[in-house]
């Protein structure tokens, strides 16, 4: 399946879990991408806006600091919202040292029946590669951060590691 289109925010999405950052979120669970997030519920259920989302986030994370809110709202409007089908997603796993690459196959889910990982979307890995074989500029996209992102340097080299190409796909 080639990569449809390039996202609003960026070119890609990036999903890093970190066990040394301490964001545990995130994971790779049978041909999804699953985020707890699970005091806030279903996803889809906040008006378009952020503020929706500042008011909700704030008061499922009250330990949260202020100056994290923007980072954690972005990250929720980004995967509930703006990534689609057919984008580009990179999971960085710093417990094991690759990044899997393959794309996004569907919609946001609400998957109650998942606790802790409620919030959902079907993927397709296609390959693993190791950190070393990615630039020191691709690298420093993921570096020092983690949750869901997107992709703002580097799209070419992504795309070339996942074997992928930008050519529109005609099937699922």
């Amino acid at each position: 399946m080639g990569v449809k289109r390039k996202p609003a925010a960026g070119k890609g999405w990036i999903v890093r879990a970190s066990a040394r950052g301490g964001f545990h979120e995130a994971a790779l669970v049978d041909g999804e991408l699953a985020f707890a997030w699970r005091d806030m519920g279903d996803l889809s259920s906040y008006p378009n806006g952020r503020a929706s989302l500042r008011a909700a986030v704030a008061a499922a994370y009250p330990d949260l600091p202020t100056s994290q809110l923007p980072s954690r709202i972005s990250q929720i409007h980004w995967f509930a919202r703006k990534a689609a089908s057919g984008d580009l997603l990179a999971f960085v796993s710093d417990l094991d040292q690759l990044v899997y690459l393959g794309v996004i196959l569907g919609p946001y889910q609400h998957r109650p029946e998942h606790a802790p990982t409620v919030n959902r979307r079907k993927v397709r890995m296609h390959v693993a590669r190791g950190f070393d074989q990615f630039s020191s500029t691709s690298q420093s996209i993921w570096q020092g951060r983690t949750g869901f992102f997107p992709i703002t340097r580097g799209w070419d080299e992504f795309v070339d590691l996942a074997c992928l190409s930008t050519a529109p796909s005609t099937s699922e």
